[in-house]
This record gives structure tokens, C-alpha cells and sequence, in this order.
């Protein structure tokens, strides 16, 4: 909680991430998060899956990270939003429930917060922290590329999609969007 309030947050305070986030979160367990459970680090066989790339694991994190970026990662393929255009439409649709398979979706984060225990007015402050998190390495890792390589880089997706979930009314951390079937 206090890196979120002391680094994260206010990262992100130009944007409009609020102050009080974190003190809007109940009490939640930590998890362990891969922190880039993506279709890229996911290798699937006869006999089940491994999951590669493990340099930003952490071993207390929050809940759900890993599932709501899994998510949107591989049911934008589902539903075939491939290119970069497609894909930050198809996120701020998933997470408002207007793409094909947000019903999927709401069902997986609903399952998850139910076997968690979850509070169910956490999930909008866990899922708004959790990207804004994600967003701030990614922004961190592509400022330090720009520096070493000596050229400006694009905006990776998980820095586009911190941007959209707080500009998104749909989203940000009132989502309630998950509790639709």
C-alpha cells in the first residue's frame, strides 16, 4: 500500500488518478503475479502449459492482476482485434461489456473474486491499481529504452491502457461493468 500511495499513484496524477485510490481498498490478500501472463509467455502442449518470462514476477502483489491482463490480452485475439488500433478499442469495449466476449470475461473476474473472498467494491480500486501499475513500468521500461537506444518509442499497450482506463468513465475505479453477465 505504500508504494502504491508513495510511487504509483501519483505517477499517474496528471492523468487523474486520485489520491484516495488506495485508501478506497478494503483489506485484500497478496498474491503472487507473474506480472506478464500474455499469449506471447504462455507455452501450451499435450501436456498442459508453462508460463515463460518471469523477470517482473513479484511475490506480493495484487489480486486479479494477472487474470484482467491475461484477459485482455487473449480475448482481444478471440475476438479479433489484432491490430494496435484494434486492440485499445477492444480493451475500453471488453472492460465496458460491448465486446463479444465480455461476458466471458466478467465471468472469469467474477469466479476469481468469489474463490479470493473478494470484497466486491474492491475490484474497481484492485483492477484501476493493478493497470496503473503496469502502465508505470511499462512508461519506466520504455523511457530507459529511449535513452539507451537514442530514438523516441511508441507507447506499449499496457501504458495506452492505464491512460484509457482513467479516461474511460466506463472504467477507472468504479468499474462495475463486471458484475453484467
Amino acid at each position: 500500500r505504500r508504494r502504491l500511495t508513495d510511487e504509483v499513484v501519483p505517477f499517474w496524477a496528471r492523468e487523474g488518478a486520485q489520491p484516495e485510490l488506495v485508501d478506497q481498498l478494503p483489506a485484500v490478500p497478496a498474491v503472487f503475479q507473474h506480472f506478464d501472463v500474455a499469449e506471447e509467455n504462455i507455452v501450451v502442449g499435450r501436456r498442459g502449459f508453462t508460463v515463460l518470462d518471469w523477470e517482473w514476477a513479484q511475490p506480493r502483489s495484487l489480486p486479479l492482476s494477472d487474470l484482467v491482463y491475461f484477459a485482455v490480452h487473449v480475448l482481444r485475439i478471440v475476438d479479433g482485434a489484432l491490430s494496435e488500433e484494434e486492440r485499445d478499442r477492444h480493451f475500453a469495449e471488453l472492460a465496458a461489456g460491448r465486446a463479444p466476449s465480455s461476458p466471458v470475461f466478467f465471468r472469469w473476474v467474477r469466479e476469481a473474486v468469489d474463490a479470493l473472498g473478494l470484497p466486491r467494491e474492491a475490484v474497481g480500486p484492485l483492477v484501476t491499481l493493478s493497470w496503473l501499475e503496469r502502465g508505470k513500468l511499462s512508461r519506466e521500461e520504455r523511457h530507459r529504452a529511449e535513452r539507451v537506444g537514442g530514438a523516441s518509442l511508441g507507447k506499449p499497450f499496457a501504458e495506452r491502457a492505464a491512460e484509457i482506463w482513467l479516461a474511460d468513465p466506463a472504467l477507472g475505479p468504479r468499474w462495475e461493468a463486471w458484475t453484467r453477465s
